[in-house]
C-alpha cells in the first residue's frame, strides 16, 4: 500500500455525506465514514486540484505496480456524467472514506467550530459547499485487485446550497386529504 500527501479541496459540492454515524456499505464490510466531493472541472481552482488528484493518483499506483499503471485499476473519482444523481452532471466526483476505527473525521463550521452531530448549525449536507482534506492510497492485493481509494480527513462547512433531492422537504400537496375516509385504523395485528 501506497499513501499519498494531503490534497485540499477548496469549496467542493458534499454528495452522500456520511460524517457522524458509520456504516457498512456491504453486510460483512466493516463500518466506515464516507462523503463524495463534486469539483467543478470548468473552475480554474477546481481544475488544478484535479490535475493534482490525477498526478498523485497515477504515482501512487505506479509506486505499488512496480512503474506501470494498469488498465484494470478501479479508481474512487471519475466523471460525475457516469452517475445520474442531482448535482453530477459536467461535475468530477471523488468518493472518500474513513474507517470507523480510525475515528470520525474531523468536522467545523465555516469558523472553525467543531461539530459533534448532524443536527448541529452549519452542519454539512448533501447540496452544500464545503472546504475538504483527503489523502489517496493505492493498493494491489489478491482479496480486493488493484485500487485507488481516498481517506477522507476533515470537512470544514462553506456555504449553503441547494440541498439534494435526498433531502429536500415535502411540499404541502405532496399528501392527498382523506378526511375521515377511513375511520379508525383497525390493528394489523390483531386479524
Amino acid at each position: 500500500m501506497a499513501t499519498g500527501s494531503v490534497i485540499q479541496l477548496p469549496h467542493v459540492r458534499l454528495s452522500f455525506p456520511r460524517l457522524f454515524v458509520p456504516r457498512a456499505f456491504r453486510e460483512g464490510q466493516k463500518k466506515r465514514y464516507e462523503a463524495t466531493f463534486l469539483l467543478d472541472p470548468t473552475h480554474p481552482v477546481h481544475a488544478k486540484q484535479i490535475k493534482v488528484i490525477q498526478k498523485n493518483a497515477e504515482d501512487l499506483i505506479k509506486e505499488v505496480c512496480k512503474g506501470k499503471v494498469p488498465s484494470d485499476v478501479v479508481y474512487c473519482f471519475g466523471d460525475g456524467d457516469d452517475k445520474e444523481y442531482d448535482g453530477y452532471a459536467g461535475m468530477f466526483r471523488i468518493a472518500t472514506n474513513k474507517k470507523e476505527e480510525e475515528g470520525r473525521p474531523t468536522v467545523v463550521t465555516k469558523d472553525g467550530t467543531p461539530v459533534h452531530g448532524p443536527n448541529e448549525d452549519q452542519c454539512p449536507y448533501p447540496g452544500c459547499y464545503v472546504d475538504a482534506t483527503i489523502t489517496l492510497w493505492s493498493m494491489n492485493d489478491s482479496q480486493y485487485g488493484r485500487k485507488l481509494n481516498a481517506n477522507l480527513r476533515a470537512v470544514r462547512f462553506c456555504q449553503d446550497g441547494e440541498a439534494f433531492s435526498s433531502i429536500k422537504p415535502v411540499s404541502d400537496d405532496e399528501f392527498e386529504d382523506f378526511g375521515d375516509d377511513f375511520g379508525e385504523a383497525a390493528d394489523p395485528l390483531e386479524s
